[in-house]
């Protein structure tokens, strides 16, 4: 009698969309965010309603961190300072640095399941 009732137990948590560790099938989906990595000393403040020149340049080959729920994700920025990562949904800091090891802001997220998120990182 106990087989049938672990049994049932299974199919019951199958059925209702369960994965491993008690997640549904859909929070198990990666969010994507991506976005480019920039660099430089900011947009200065228009005065007088003149728009200013802003001087930032894309960073290529930074390296883009996100810390979360289950550990460091790293990777590097193309030639053009885009990158992408694929994340579990949840609470996430992300951070840049550039090739010359100046470290932008971290900045923090949330991202819901299957999200697809556009963000801008500064590295220095």
């Amino acid at each position: 009698m106990g087989r049938v009732a672990v049994v049932l137990a299974v199919v019951a948590a199958v059925s209702a969309g369960c994965g491993p560790g008690g997640q549904s099938l859909a929070s198990q989906t990666p969010a994507v965010i991506s976005g480019t990595v920039v660099a430089g000393p900011g947009c200065p403040p228009s005065g007088g309603g003149v728009a200013q020149p802003c001087l930032v340049r894309n960073v290529p080959a930074a390296v883009v961190a996100a810390s979360g729920k289950d550990g460091v994700h790293q990777v590097r920025a193309d030639g053009t300072g885009h990158y992408q990562l694929s994340l579990l949904a949840g609470e996430w800091s992300l951070r840049a640095t550039g090739p010359d090891g100046v470290s932008g802001p971290a900045v923090q997220l949330f991202l819901d399941p299957g999200q697809e998120a556009h963000l801008d990182l500064r590295a220095g």
